[in-house]
């Protein structure tokens, strides 16, 4: 396994982190939706205009595929945590990433997963019991039904394994010598006509006082902590393989208690320690254990990557 991929993947959930706590104490004004909308969009913009706005001419069952599980896990994902505490949903999600990203690797390798796998597959899913059980007990969000719960539990189980799915797309194009710009610039098109319609379906949201210093201040927020870890994930699944992605990702959950518990923002709860203190010794587990991994070769971009203006990436 490259060292850089690892790296690079922990660089991205720390520059996350951050864009979340610089959204949280300076742009609070601003609602989710509008500016979900709007970091993606710039995004989009941005990677596009480095590439020239062209078109690719090929791929477009994957560039179909991965629009449609990053809407998938983005929507899913906000709906969650307006109903479940965010550690969490980000504990749930990437269990369930894990095990999806296992069963993924398996069925491309076309072998059983190993006993290795299976144990941290068991220990995820009794990880994300406990901390499923304290949302029902009524620890968790108050006035929440039964049947709020389990709806939002199931959208964080479908972020988990769309995420998973969404990486295994960009391997699979960076495999056919796309760069890794070129595959975050082609990803949020579904993902911001949804926002928008998001947005448009709240029209109080888009009655927002906005000046200069909140406006930069979305744009640094947006390149730091939206655009960037992009660009960094999809440079760690190139060379590393989605999987151990996936894994280095598992410390999200202590980075998410972390942030929510110092803002007040949740109350320490045994079960949501000991769920997420579970995932995380199981990922130790599975890095300690893996064995090295050749780094990826990367195809040259010759004709899956031709664009409509004739030119190649």
């Amino acid at each position: 396994m490259s060292f850089y991929g690892p790296f690079q993947a922990m660089a991205a959930i720390c520059l996350q982190a951050l864009g979340q706590v610089l959204y949280t104490y300076f742009l609070s004004g601003i609602p989710e939706p509008v500016f979900v909308f709007g970091s993606f969009l710039l995004t989009t913009l941005i990677l596009n205009l480095k590439n020239g706005f062209s078109m690719p001419r090929r791929d477009y069952d994957l560039l179909i595929r991965n629009n449609v599980y990053t809407a998938i896990t983005y929507l899913c994902f906000f709906f969650a945590l307006r109903e479940l505490d965010p550690s969490v949903v980000v504990a749930i999600d990437t269990g369930v990433a894990l095990i999806v990203g296992a069963l993924s690797d398996s069925i491309r390798r076309r072998a059983w997963p190993t006993p290795r796998r299976l144990t941290i597959c068991t220990g995820v899913l009794v990880a994300c019991l406990l901390l499923g059980a304290r949302q029902f007990d009524g620890t968790g969000h108050a006035g929440l039904s039964r049947l709020s719960i389990w709806i939002a539990m199931a959208a964080t189980a479908i972020t988990g394994a769309s995420s998973a799915l969404t990486m295994s797309v960009c391997a699979e194009l960076a495999e056919r010598g796309w760069s890794r710009s070129r595959i975050v610039s082609q990803r949020f098109y579904l993902t911001v006509c949804a926002t928008l319609v998001w947005c448009l379906a709240l029209p109080d949201s888009l009655h927002i006082a906005v000046d200069g210093r909140t406006v930069g201040i979305a744009v640094v927020v947006t390149l730091a902590g939206v655009m960037l870890p992009m660009l960094l994930l999809q440079s760690a699944v190139q060379l590393s393989g989605p999987f151990a992605v996936l894994v280095c990702m598992s410390v999200q959950p202590f980075i998410s208690l972390l942030l929510a518990t110092s803002a007040n923002l949740q109350t320490f709860d045994w079960r949501t320690a000991l769920g997420i203190a579970i995932v995380s010794l199981l990922v130790v587990f599975d890095v300690a254990a893996d064995r090295s991994a050749p780094r990826r070769k990367r195809a040259i971009a010759s004709a899956p990557t031709q664009l409509a203006s004739g030119t190649t990436t």
